[in-house]
């Protein structure tokens, strides 16, 4: 081989050693020098365009103040919640609220012609399924006691127990006005509720609210119907009316 030869492929070993270098090893140093490069320039306009919040105004120690004035309206609200719950009739024996009433029919001179036990069975709700049911499952066992509670309770109001002492007038629920449907069995609000037909004086069935108003045990009037009776008072005597009423014991 002459000196020529050997000087060319002298010179095409070291283009093609350099050519390799140049595409392994310089380009996508380069490449990578260039895109640090690039993020260290956005990084130096952003710190320059950033602004440092200023300090809140709100003051640490009102809230705190206001904070522990919530609680303390949440505690008087539940001492609350939790009398007047003492005061409702239990559900399976309302005898105690039913001769409180008698009696407050009494007082205020007013006769009761009908007590009846007021019975409206709304449907059920419906059944949660797939992931609403897996929510359902994770609810305060509390609540899973009170859904017992009140199946054992429908359970003896349809065995018939505690119904010997009252009649019972089963109504349909499209018969019913909104509020009482709420406490109506199944309902959100369910309560045991009674129904009354009164005969007596405007002043005496005033008087008998007002006496509903002092019982210790607490009765809501959900339903409330008054009409004249038919027969026309003796001269200079009042008008005797007759009232239906329903009340949630």
């Amino acid at each position: 081989m002459t000196l020529r030869e050997q000087v060319l492929v002298l010179v095409t070993v070291v283009i093609i050693v350099g050519g390799l270098y140049g595409g392994l090893r310089f380009y996508p140093a380069y490449k990578a020098i260039g895109e640090t490069k690039k993020n260290t320039e956005m990084m130096d306009a952003a710190m320059k365009s950033t602004k440092v919040p200023e300090e809140p105004f709100d003051d640490t120690i009102t809230l705190n103040k206001e904070l522990k004035e919530l609680d303390i309206e949440l505690s008087d609200a539940t001492a609350l919640m939790a009398d007047m719950e003492a005061r409702l009739s239990p559900p399976d024996d309302t005898t105690l609220v039913r001769l409180a009433i008698s009696d407050a029919a009494r007082n205020a001179f007013v006769r009761i012609n009908t007590n009846e036990e007021y019975r409206v069975t709304v449907p059920p709700p419906v059944a949660p399924t797939g992931t609403a049911a897996a929510s359902a499952t994770a609810q305060p066992q509390k609540r899973q006691g009170d859904a017992a509670k009140r199946r054992a309770r429908n359970a003896r109001r349809a065995a018939g127990v505690n119904s010997a002492a009252l009649t019972i007038n089963q109504v349909s629920p499209e018969l019913a006005t909104p509020l009482i449907k709420k406490m109506a069995i199944n309902g959100p609000m369910e309560r045991p509720m009674q129904r009354l037909v009164m005969e007596g004086t405007y002043a005496g069935m005033m008087r008998f609210i007002e006496e509903l108003k002092r019982m210790e045990m607490m009765v809501t009037i959900v339903q409330f119907q008054l009409t004249p009776t038919p027969q026309a008072p003796p001269p200079g005597l009042n008008q005797r009316l007759s009232a239906t009423l329903v009340l949630a014991l």
